[in-house]
């Protein structure tokens, strides 16, 4: 058995097409033990695709190799990748 989270999938669908420039990522988060403010609950391995007009989908963000390092909880603006 494996202590794996079921992967979660989010749909952001605009009300008609429109260019995204900019992704950011804010992290949930909470008072540790030191009482002060940490990154808590953001996932450490994900992708975001975005579905073109002729519905095929691209990957703009790819962190599904390697852990997502997170060491604030300042907002986490992605690098889109267009691979067209």
């Amino acid at each position: 058995t494996t202590n794996a989270a079921a992967p979660v999938s989010i749909d952001i669908t605009f009300p008609e097409p429109a260019e995204v420039d900019l992704i950011a990522l804010f992290p949930v988060a909470l008072i540790n033990n030191n009482n002060q403010l940490a990154p808590r609950g953001f996932p450490k391995r994900f992708y975001i695709e975005r579905q073109l007009m002729d519905g095929s989908y691209e990957t703009v963000v790819d962190h599904r190799h390697a852990e997502y390092r997170l060491d604030s909880v300042a907002p986490h603006p992605m690098a889109l990748v267009y691979l067209a």
